[in-house]
Formats: structure tokens, C-alpha cells, sequence
């Protein structure tokens, strides 16, 4: 069940410098429009199915991947951290989820958590070039908290 709702990846992982595009107001470029149901309250209907979906059983993948997702994208990070342990202990071969892992782990400050998420996700992600730009925002993340050592090996996975 790998054709999953974060098939590909789509969140800032807020280590770049790069603001997000604001309209001349100052709104938020995310596709929203005035009278529209904002980013947040179209985030809750499918949380609140991905929870219901949990309550019936806990053994299936999408659940936790759309939330964990979801939950990324909401800046909610232990949130997330959780549904991508939960999606990693059924599916550990999914690189998305590591990947997604390593961000929500390093927005909290865990770079020893983050790195091993890296580790994990690089050689699942090695052909998908969809990645290298997270890639290269861990391997900058890394070196600005000094763990060079480990950019290093970013940098390596990168050239490859």
C-alpha cells in the first residue's frame, strides 16, 4: 500500500531562509480565497476520519500516514512524530515516512532523532530526486547546529 496520501514530498521543512509568497495584503499564497474555508478547518475533516478510521483498527497504513502529514503540515510535530512511528511500525521500507520523520524530529530540536531518520530514509529515497531539496535543507539544519560529520554524509548521499 505504498500509493499513499504523502506520496511525494510537499512540506517546508522550515530550516531554509525562504519566506513563504504573500499576496500585496499580506494573505498567505496557499490557495485559498476570500469566503473560503481556510487551510486549517479543511486540515480537520480528514483528521477527525483518520482518527475514526484508528478507532475501528489500528493495523492499517493510511490512516497514520495522512495523519502524520497532516499533522506536519499544522506544525503539530510530537503529533506527527507519533503517527510516523505508528506508520514506520507497519511499513519501515516507506522513505516518505522517514523522511517526514526526520522533519517533524528536527523542527523539535531532536537532531540525533532527525539524523537517524535520514539515515534510514536515504538509501529508500536514493532514486527520487523529488527529495534532494529536503536533503539539502537537513544537510544546512545539520551544520548550523555544528554536527558537520553528519551533513557530510548528506552531502555524499546528494553527489552520488
Amino acid at each position: 500500500m505504498q500509493n499513499s496520501v504523502a506520496s511525494r514530498p510537499s512540506i517546508d521543512t522550515g530550516h531554509r531562509a525562504t519566506p513563504r509568497r504573500r499576496s500585496k495584503s499580506g494573505a498567505s499564497l496557499s490557495g485559498t480565497s476570500p469566503g473560503s474555508r481556510s487551510q486549517e478547518s479543511r486540515n480537520e475533516a480528514p483528521i477527525d476520519w483518520y482518527q475514526k478510521a484508528l478507532e475501528l483498527d489500528r493495523k492499517y497504513l493510511e490512516p497514520f500516514q495522512g495523519l502524520a502529514v497532516l499533522y506536519l503540515e499544522k506544525e503539530q510535530f510530537n503529533a506527527a512524530i507519533d503517527a510516523y512511528t505508528e506508520a514506520l511500525r507497519i511499513a519501515p521500507g516507506i522513505g516518505n515516512m522517514w523522511v517526514g520523520l526526520a522533519i517533524a524530529e528536527s523542527r523539535l530540536g531532536n537532531a540525533e532523532s532527525a539524523y537517524r531518520a535520514v539515515q534510514k530514509a536515504m538509501p529508500l529515497v536514493r532514486s527520487q530526486p523529488d527529495y534532494d531539496s529536503v536533503f539539502v535543507d537537513m544537510e544546512a539544519y545539520f551544520r548550523s547546529i555544528g554536527e558537520r560529520g553528519w551533513a557530510d554524509e548528506i552531502r555524499a548521499h546528494l553527489t552520488r
